[in-house]
């Protein structure tokens, strides 16, 4: 769905539980080189292995959740591979792509197609939703049996990115 100024939806019309949702860590840097399309692609060792909707938890600098990237098919291959595409998207990450990698035989690639904002949810409303919540390391899946499922469902969308 492509938003423009002005516009506002509730992310439930751009997620339904049949959806493969996750919470997704992310750090702020590198959500903003996201953002301002400098990045197109996030790197991790390890990933879901289709299309996957993450709802971006900023950890350290903000401990919110601020938006939501819509992310294409994961590219899965040797850990080389991966940072020469990281490489080809932006000259001078090989080094740093493969030093995250390590000694991993493999690694991911997942294209960013699209990203939403929202107003943020703070950390301490997630807990006060879900008690047991935690801030993942990586990332977890949300079900729609949670109770997050449901104040995600309600948020207002403002602002679709890319």
């Amino acid at each position: 769905m492509i938003l423009t100024e002005g516009d506002a939806v509730e992310l439930q019309q751009l997620i339904d539980p049949t959806d493969s949702l996750i919470l997704l860590s992310l750090q702020e840097p590198y959500f903003n080189e996201i953002l301002s399309g400098e990045k197109h692609y996030e790197y991790r060792k390890r990933f879901k292995k289709h299309s996957t909707k993450a709802l971006i938890y900023i950890s350290k600098t903000q401990k919110q959740v601020v938006g939501m990237i819509q992310f294409g098919q994961p590219v899965i291959d040797r850990a080389d591979e991966i940072a020469a595409l990281a490489e080809r998207d932006q000259p001078g990450h090989y080094d740093a792509i493969k030093s995250y990698l390590g000694e991993a035989k493999q690694g991911c690639a997942i294209p960013v197609e699209a990203v939403y904002l929202f107003e943020p949810v703070a950390l301490a409303e997630l807990k006060r939703q879900d008690p047991s919540f935690s801030v993942p390391q990586s990332y977890r899946g949300i079900q729609p049996s949670e109770p997050l499922w449901e104040l995600f469902q309600h948020l207002e969308v403002k602002q679709g990115v890319i």
